[in-house]
């Protein structure tokens, strides 16, 4: 399996979304922690799709 998109891809949502945050060099409001971490989770799911990776 490659690399994952995200780090912290398997950690709590606070901890994905705030690496979102920094690599999006922005401030998350606490009310979008659940939705960005969501995304990015889905983000990840597409993209090992993709690649053929997924379970």
């Amino acid at each position: 399996m490659t690399q994952p998109l995200f780090e912290k891809i398997g950690a709590s949502d606070e901890e994905l979304a705030r690496e979102v945050a920094a690599r999006l060099g922005a401030d998350m409001p606490q009310e979008a922690v659940r939705g960005v971490a969501a995304n990015a989770r889905l983000l990840q799911r597409h993209y090992d799709v993709l690649r053929g990776e997924a379970s």
